[in-house]
């Protein structure tokens, strides 16, 4: 037998009843768990402990009073001194419907599935320490509490770890895959990046307009008026001789000498100074040595 069907086990649901002051208290739980060998099927009654100081039930001289008007009873027994078999088997002889385990003292409501083997006719759970004696409480204290027992989930313990760690591992997956997919395109950006501005800078050029210069062309004359960029090669050609012939002319106007006249007549500019006649006739009698 696989390990998580050995391990499984029936959960027992409870449905309790008891009065108090003429209401009906009900409680639903989950609260048991049916025994490895116990039928399982759904029984009721009046829940009824065994006489005497020792509930453990494990000599078959062991009584129950079971109550006047209850047609069918339930066992309630406490662990410990005896197998479960025997417990189990010691109240079915007494005729009881059913039998409930309560836990040892000390164990809180921890409960597990019994190894009842050797009692498998009668239905057998077993339930927490702490809510076996709260109920023993009611009853010593005259309380008749009423229970059925009803069949509930199917529990795998193996297999919901099974699940847990599919679980987590499908998670750490998704998240590396997550995680390498980011930096896959993270990475990726940059390429794309230098490749689309190579593909801009290629298209640009594309798009400029490429075309032999012949010598009747108006780009090639000397008057670079007729140039839309001056920044080619022939505008730059025709500026630089423009500036080394005015460079010439501003050399020969230095070296020219001081009473030569001038070449050419100069008009003075709006808000120049003018010489009066006196200095004008001064001037003309300098130059002919009188």
């Amino acid at each position: 037998m696989h390990s998580s069907q050995a391990n499984a086990f029936w959960i027992a649901n409870l449905k309790i009843s008891f009065q108090v002051r003429n209401a009906t208290v009900w409680e639903i739980a989950e609260t048991g768990v049916f025994g490895k060998a116990s039928p399982l099927k759904r029984v009721s009654g009046v829940v009824v402990p065994p006489e005497g100081l020792h509930q453990n039930a494990c000599s078959s001289l062991t009584n129950f009073v079971k109550p006047v008007d209850s047609v069918s009873w339930i066992a309630f027994i406490m662990r410990g001194q005896c197998s479960f078999a025997k417990k189990i088997t010691v109240a079915a002889e007494k005729g009881a419907a059913g039998v409930i385990i309560y836990n040892s003292p000390g164990t809180g409501n921890n409960i597990f599935p019994m190894f009842n083997f050797g009692a498998e006719d009668i239905v057998a759970i077993m339930i927490g320490n702490l809510k076996g004696m709260d109920l023993l409480h009611l009853i010593q204290n005259g309380i008749q509490i009423g229970v059925t027992i009803e069949v509930g989930k199917h529990r795998y313990p193996g297999l919901n770890r099974y699940i847990c760690s599919i679980f987590v591992f499908l998670a750490f997956i998704v998240v590396y895959c997550t995680y390498h997919c980011i930096g896959k395109l993270r990475r990726a950006r940059h390429p794309v990046e230098r490749c689309q501005g190579v593909v801009d800078i290629e298209t640009t050029i594309n798009q400029l307009e490429l075309r032999t210069l012949k010598e009747d062309d108006k780009e090639v004359g000397l008057n670079n008026e007729s140039c839309a960029n001056q920044t080619c090669p022939v505008c730059k050609w025709n500026m630089l001789g423009a500036a080394e012939s005015i460079r010439n002319e501003a050399e020969a106007l230095d070296n020219q000498e001081p009473n030569e006249a001038p070449s050419s007549a100069h008009v003075p500019n709006e808000g120049a100074s003018y010489e009066s006649p006196g200095e004008i006739a001064s001037s003309a009698r300098a130059q002919s040595g009188e």
